[in-house]
């Protein structure tokens, strides 16, 4: 195993928040909840975090069907929904469903089905936004000590050689450049 690579900021990562934020109960009274109970709503959900990603769910439904807005349908689409049973996105409605403000959770939504991105991607997006406020500006020096760090967690936790990490990062390289539509021959 190696020790790593040596950068001055590298090894000094924030701790990422954790956790959910509690409380779902007190803003749904008993009777919603049982009225969902009812129909199903909770088949799927063993614990209470289940339940309370369903209670957001419902939450950014509500305020995204009551909006009337076209732009929203990447994010539910109501006609789609009742003709294939598809035409929604779950889990990003539940991730703005925790959004507490019903217009600020309506403009990230917005924002969201504009770029329309992996369904993976706008979950980090509205989560990154709910828990830091509006992205931060990267630079590439903070890019290269987050990069370096997680190489050396790897390198931790993995016997691999200089020549498999280098391999490794020639191969993000060029991901990275296909991604940015650079010319991939130029190096």
């Amino acid at each position: 195993m190696s020790d790593g690579i040596s950068a001055k900021s590298a090894d000094n990562q924030p701790k990422r928040k954790r956790g959910r934020p509690r409380g779902i109960d007190a803003e749904w009274d008993a009777q919603s909840i049982v009225a969902m109970e009812m129909f199903g709503l909770f088949a799927g959900a063993k614990s209470r975090r289940g339940r309370d990603t369903v209670l957001y769910r419902q939450r950014a439904i509500y305020f995204v069907a009551r909006a009337k807005d076209d732009r929203l349908k990447w994010l539910l689409d109501e006609d789609k929904i009742a003709k294939e049973g598809d035409g929604w996105k779950p889990s990003v409605l539940s991730e703005l469903g925790r959004i507490d403000n019903p217009d600020e959770m309506l403009s990230v939504a917005l924002a969201v089905c504009e770029a329309r991105p992996s369904v993976g991607d706008a979950v980090r997006m509205v989560k990154r936004y709910r828990l830091g406020g509006a992205v931060k500006q990267g630079n590439s020096t903070e890019l290269t000590d987050a990069i370096i760090g997680t190489v050396n967690r790897y390198l931790k936790e993995h016997d691999i050689s200089w020549a498999e990490v280098n391999g490794a990062l020639a191969v993000a390289s060029f991901y990275v450049k296909v991604a940015s539509n650079e010319n991939v021959n130029d190096t």
